[in-house]
């Protein structure tokens, strides 16, 4: 029975590969694949894609599957700012230590890595973002951050009751507890202050 499962595993890989390559253009060099594969499927994420790390973010506990869900409820929630279908989640269940998140003009990825005997670490995919791109990257983030400085200090829910330290899904060491806010600043676009 494994078996058989396992082909059909590999199958929806493949169709979802197909699917960013068709979507995406040659972002990672999916269509001039030599070796015959399909449509390049053995191309996402090889090693000869451009990376830039953009951010590490230590932590002392990370709770990797309940800290995936929410991000990718956040990321759901994002992708058509600042316009209709401006990001597209990959948020493949059977790859629990990352989640990407591919930008509409087909220029450039965003990988968040989960990694529980370090942290967090994000990540940039592609061969030339575009300017646009690295705006709304920035943009993103700064809501990124926002969301784990809730996950990791804010409040409990609507009752005022405060979530126990041990309890949170994102817990950092006592002289690391301004990583968020030190991650911010290397940011090249700050977040607009709302005015109250």
């Amino acid at each position: 029975m494994l078996q058989i499962e396992r082909p059909t595993r590999i199958s929806a890989v493949t169709r979802t590969t197909r699917l960013y390559n068709n979507l995406f253009g040659n972002l990672f060099g999916g269509n001039d694949d030599k070796s015959g594969n399909e449509a390049g499927a053995s191309n996402i994420g090889n090693t000869n894609d451009p990376v830039a790390d953009v951010m590490n973010i230590p932590a002392k506990v990370i709770k990797t599957k309940p800290l995936k869900f929410f991000l990718q409820l956040f990321f759901v929630g994002k992708q058509n700012e600042p316009f209709k279908g401006a990001w597209l989640l990959n948020a493949n269940e059977e790859v629990e230590e990352c989640l990407e998140v591919y930008f509409s003009d087909g220029t450039g990825m965003l990988s968040v890595q989960f990694d529980p005997d370090y942290g967090l670490k994000i990540q940039r995919k592609g061969k030339r973002p575009s300017l646009q791109y690295m705006l709304q990257e920035s943009v993103l983030l700064h809501l990124v951050l926002d969301e784990l400085e809730a996950i990791a200090f804010g409040q409990g829910d609507d009752d005022g009751q405060d979530v126990k330290e041990e309890e949170r899904l994102l817990q950092f060491t006592d002289e690391n507890r301004d990583i968020l806010s030190r991650a911010r600043e290397k940011l090249p676009a700050r977040a607009e202050k709302s005015s109250e």
